[in-house]
């Protein structure tokens, strides 16, 4: 409607619907299929849409956070990952698939079939195809990239199809090995890189401990985690770049005459499962940040346009709104004061914790991640858990349900209960600096390499 209403010459209609198709682009590779959406956002958006003084539209600028990329190798039961991995088996030709490795049924790959979910009744992913290719042409995108950008979906596919056995040498005391070396020649082929080198990413690993960087030899079940690690960040910089390419394409940037800006926030909805993880917790903390925001600029009179109102003695109603800054307290340790500060100025003081500058359950998170990063053999989830317990045990956001190896939280729209399995390395995302190093320096595929 925005749109309609701002669009009134051929430039205009152009750009209105570059901004409609970059929003296909965007679900494409950022939503999924849940139990309960055919359709689901797997980040959280801020978008600026941007206009002149005479209400004509200019662009628009997409701002993205707390983007789900562990969806790749990760779907719960009975969902599905990302829509474009299932478009591009559904509507690539058969030259395109042999091209691409691809040519078998979505149950051939791993990442897609754990789930049990892989066909839709209510949702066409060839169709869904034919819409991403017109998107992508409409918002700029080169045929070349194009194809880049499907090789290199591809590869993520093939990535989790990877398998590891024990090395036969019992002598040698070795990493494992790649079992099946067909499908390493592949992914390597489509990443530029050797084999021999993608196996040693895959299964050894430098780590820092102490002040040291030491080699670690994988056994098979850690190198499918360094093997899901890897397509994990293939997709999340593939991701941002979309992002950031479609910015370049739509958003305006010209000084010739002075922007106008409506801003539309598209949210996670609030995380509560039956299990819930680090995942949710990195969300439903994001919405408690945004709930307190909203809530303290649109109805506090201490500042911005209600504060003028008031000193104008204009009576202003006293809503009943939920005062959130008690669970913000447990989660970052501020108090309601050092929130609203924040909030005006717009950043975070770093003085409390090692990374993100907080306290309270995060910055107690971190501190423990800091000491596994370091080598600290008794860094663990279980002693988070306990230190958590311990210190905030009298704080009544902190609820203690009957689930074992979880903590809960009283948040704004009700009680979660998080497990505690993998926080700690989950929130370190610790990627092997040998994919980084390969991929940057070693790979022929310029277009993965310049991501």
């Amino acid at each position: 409607e925005l749109l309609q209403l701002s669009t009134h010459n051929k430039r205009e209609n152009k750009l209105g619907s570059q901004i409609q198709n970059a929003l296909v682009v965007i679900e494409a590779f950022g939503h999924a299929r849940t139990t309960q959406n055919v359709s689901a956002s797997k980040f959280g958006m801020f978008q600026e849409v941007q206009f002149n003084e005479r209400g004509r539209i200019l662009g628009t600028k997409t701002l993205t956070y707390q983007f789900d990329k562990s969806r790749v190798t990760q779907v719960p039961p009975n969902e599905r990952t990302y829509h474009v991995f299932y478009s591009l088996l559904a509507g690539t030709t058969v030259d395109e698939k042999n091209a691409l490795h691809i040519n078998f049924k979505p149950d051939y790959f791993h990442y897609l079939n754990q789930s049990g979910c892989i066909a839709a009744p209510d949702w066409n992913d060839e169709i869904e195809f034919s819409d991403l290719k017109s998107a992508l042409k409409m918002c700029g995108f080169k045929a070349k990239t194009v194809t880049q950008i499907f090789q290199l979906l591809a590869a993520i596919l093939h990535v989790g199809n990877l398998q590891f056995q024990e090395n036969a040498d019992a002598l040698a005391q070795e990493a494992c090995i790649v079992k099946n070396t067909d499908i390493l020649d592949i992914v390597a082929v489509m990443l530029g890189v050797s084999p021999t080198k993608l196996e040693t990413c895959l299964t050894y690993k430098l780590k820092l401990i102490g002040k040291e960087v030491c080699t670690i030899f994988l056994n098979p079940q850690a190198a499918m985690e360094q093997r899901d690690e890897l397509a994990n960040a293939l997709y999340n910089v593939l991701f941002m770049w979309i992002i950031e390419s479609v910015n370049r394409k739509i958003c305006y940037s010209g000084a010739q005459e002075p922007c106008n800006v409506i801003g539309i926030m598209d949210q996670f909805g609030f995380q509560n499962f039956a299990t819930n993880g680090f995942q949710e917790f990195c969300v439903n903390l994001a919405n408690e940040r945004m709930h307190h925001f909203l809530v303290n600029e649109h109805f506090s009179n201490e500042h911005g346009r209600n504060a003028a109102m008031v000193q104008d003695g204009v009576p202003l109603p006293m809503p009943k709104v939920i005062d959130n800054s008690a669970c913000l307290e447990l989660l970052l340790g501020k108090d309601k004061r050092q929130l609203i500060e924040d909030a005006r100025s717009k950043k975070e003081v770093l003085s409390k914790s090692s990374s993100l500058g907080l306290g309270g359950i995060t910055g107690l998170m971190d501190r423990d991640t800091a000491r596994l990063q370091s080598g600290a053999t008794d860094a663990s989830n279980a002693n988070f858990l306990a230190s958590l317990q311990r210190q905030f045990s009298s704080h009544p956001s902190l609820s203690r349900g009957s689930q074992t190896y979880a903590f809960g939280i009283n948040h704004f729209s009700g009680t979660v209960h998080y497990s505690v399995d993998m926080f700690i390395e989950k929130n370190l995302d610790d990627l092997s600096p040998d994919f980084v190093n390969m991929l940057r320096d070693s790979s022929s595929n310029t277009f993965l390499s310049n991501l």
